[in-house]
């Protein structure tokens, strides 16, 4: 990253760029001379503020932390189109006022309007400090918080279509972990030897100790007997490896746990969520539930007790046309997918009939237990493992 006579923040030489120079589009009005001289908008002598403020995002300053490359070339980037405005009505950044920046709010919205806010109000408030101006004009302009998403259930013949793609014993293991245990494609990713107890049906998923299910148990079983068989002697401590990490021992990167299950609705993140959401809807919104099962925050699980209860005040109040993941209008699951560790809430709706439930891994089967593994999967009940019974 340099600053040079064209004005420019940052000078790429990398890939695609060939050794093709500076290039003038990003910001034209950033002076690089240490003497206060008009940029090429005619900024004058706030030029050299704002090449300061770039300077302080990039190497830090007294009081504040240098930023990432990329985070300082968003900023720049949202405050160029009001840099390039500003000079032609004032003459000094102190003359800006609180109503040019509501303007300024006022014609965006979203993500667009926090970066551009955010970018203004680091600049202003690096100028205050700097004694350049008088008061903050961006100081008191709310910014607004972050929309979250809605939470909404998979329904099942999107599950159903992401048990299809998982045609291999990684993607199997993979969706298990999604699906039943709520782990993170990064969790899945990284997930080692030593956090599988088989013999005590314990698995640990970053600090959470939680039990295994019959599925998940075979499911494991079948991938270690293959990978013993594919890369045998191999000392990668990770549990899930491929070919270009069995030598190795490092961890596989993000593609290939992911891969199977792209440009669908049931990515492993949205089984991860559908997860955690079938939890609050079996358990009741119970946010304390939510935190010690998955291991959330107090902020996360609060949000999917809010999305659970109004899934519940829907079906209870026989809204026909709003479809869930695996159920029908009225009813909702009579257990957690796999049990979890706790004790089971009250029943509000009745159980659908079996024909009614989704299965899991339709086209798996597991030997020597007769079994048809649907997501009302229970595998433990009070810490205890237990056999599923067929049709379960």
């Amino acid at each position: 990253m340099a600053i040079d006579s064209f004005g420019k923040l940052h000078v790429r030489h990398g890939k695609g760029s060939r050794g093709s120079g500076p290039r003038e589009r990003m910001v034209p009005l950033i002076s690089s001379s240490g003497t206060p001289q008009p940029g090429p908008s005619g900024y004058g002598s706030s030029a050299a503020d704002v090449r300061d403020w770039a300077l302080v995002l990039q190497h830090g300053g007294p009081r504040s932390q240098p930023c990432n490359i990329n985070t300082v070339r968003k900023y720049v980037r949202a405050a160029h189109p009001m840099l390039g405005e500003w000079p032609t009505r004032y003459d000094h950044l102190r003359k800006v006022t609180t109503g040019d920046v509501t303007a300024v709010a006022d014609g965006l919205h979203g993500h667009l309007r926090r970066r551009t806010l955010g970018a203004l109000r680091s600049l202003t408030r690096l100028c205050k400090r700097n004694d350049i101006i008088f008061a903050d004009p961006a100081a008191r302009v709310r910014i607004g918080n972050r929309d979250q998403p809605i939470i909404i259930p998979l329904r099942g013949n999107q599950i159903d279509e992401a048990t299809r793609s998982a045609t291999t014993p990684a993607a199997r293991i993979a969706l298990a972990l999604a699906a039943v245990h709520a782990a993170r494609p990064e969790g899945i990713r990284t997930l080692r030897l030593d956090d599988i107890d088989l013999g005590n049906w314990r698995l640990t998923i970053g600090s959470v100790t939680r039990p295994l299910d019959e599925l998940t148990h075979r499911l494991l079983i079948d991938w270690l007997d293959y990978r013993r068989k594919r890369w045998p002697g191999k000392a990668n401590p990770h549990l899930i490896i491929n070919k270009q990490t069995a030598s190795t021992t490092r961890a596989i990167s993000d593609n290939p746990p992911s891969a199977p299950f792209r440009r669908r609705a049931a990515t492993l993140e949205a089984l991860r969520v559908d997860r955690q959401l079938d939890e609050a809807l079996t358990h009741g919104p119970d946010p304390l539930h939510l935190a010690v099962v998955f291991g959330l925050d107090e902020t996360t699980a609060i949000r999917y007790c809010a999305a659970a209860r109004q899934i519940l005040q829907i079906r209870a109040a026989g809204v026909t046309t709003f479809r869930t993941c695996e159920t029908r209008p009225g009813w909702a699951p009579s257990s957690s997918r796999d049990g979890g560790a706790l004790p089971l809430g009250p029943r509000i709706f009745a159980a659908p009939a079996a024909s009614q439930r989704p299965v899991l891994f339709p086209r798996y089967h597991i030997p020597s237990a007769e079994v048809t593994v649907t997501r009302r999967q229970r595998g433990f009940t009070a810490g205890s493992p237990v056999r599923s019974s067929p049709g379960l």
